[in-house]
Formats: C-alpha cells, sequence, structure tokens
C-alpha cells in the first residue's frame, strides 16, 4: 500500500501585508487590516473571535493530519510544550 498524499499549504493565499498606518494590524486569517483593541492583554492577531476559532481548527486539524502521515511526531509535540525551538531527538528525519 501506498502512504497517502499529503499537500502541505501555508498560508491562506491571501496577498502579503502592506504598509500600514500606526495602531493597525492585518489579520491573521484573512489578512485585512483591522484596530486592534486597546484594553491592554495579548496582542490581537484577528479580526474577530471568528477568525481565531477558524484558525485554531485548522491548526489542529493540520497537526493531526502531520501526525497520521509521519511528517511530525507526538514526542516534536511534547517538546514544543517546553521549548519554542523542538530539539533535535524529537524531529523525525526519514
Amino acid at each position: 500500500m501506498s502512504e497517502p498524499a499529503v499537500r502541505l499549504v501555508v498560508g491562506n493565499g491571501a496577498s502579503p501585508p502592506t504598509a500600514q498606518p500606526r495602531g493597525s494590524a492585518n489579520c491573521v486569517w484573512c489578512a485585512r487590516p483591522f484596530t486592534p483593541r486597546r484594553t491592554g492583554g495579548s496582542a490581537q492577531r484577528f479580526c474577530s473571535a471568528g477568525h481565531r476559532q477558524a484558525f485554531w481548527i485548522a491548526a489542529r486539524r493540520w497537526t493531526m493530519r502531520a501526525v497520521e502521515v509521519g511528517l511530525l511526531s507526538v514526542d516534536c509535540l511534547k517538546a514544543a510544550q517546553t521549548s519554542v525551538h523542538a530539539e533535535g531527538d524529537a524531529l523525525r528525519s526519514e
């Protein structure tokens, strides 16, 4: 049996961000400009809660597919919990 074909897509196909006025940002999901909240907290990366949820749903699905076809190991995910940089032993190379 051959392994299933996997197509990894990076980005959402939107145009790259352009220069924007101070105090505005581009949504990670749709790349449209928006004005971030001013109430503090973490940096706002999405223009709406729906786009934030869509991003994380897609990220979880991508991760599961990558684990299922062997592109990513669970050990790599565990290592990522303790460090921003994956350790060499945690990455699977074939």
